[in-house]
């Protein structure tokens, strides 16, 4: 039976619940994951990884305004998330 993923979470780990694929993954993968999803729902981020976070999701923001301002997402933008998802 297919479940439902929760509204909010990324749309990757939704396809993998809903695809019931999450279980096919290795341990590790799914306790990394798990493990992340319960320390953002439970707001017990430390202090010092969200400000680093939080300064990254600025930054990014700042970039993205730049290169839209330039025309560069239009044709670039594709190889832009693919790089960010490699890192």
């Amino acid at each position: 039976m297919k479940q439902k993923a929760p509204a909010g979470m990324p749309e990757w780990l939704r396809e993998m619940i809903e695809n019931d694929t999450f279980k096919d993954q290795p341990k590790e993968f799914q306790d990394r994951i798990i493990k992340a999803l319960d320390t953002i729902a439970t707001g017990t981020v430390p202090p010092d990884v969200q400000e680093v976070v939080t300064i990254g999701i600025r930054e990014q923001k700042r970039n993205l305004e730049i290169a839209k301002g330039a025309n560069l997402l239009c044709d670039r933008i594709g190889g832009y998330i693919v790089r960010g998802w490699e890192v």
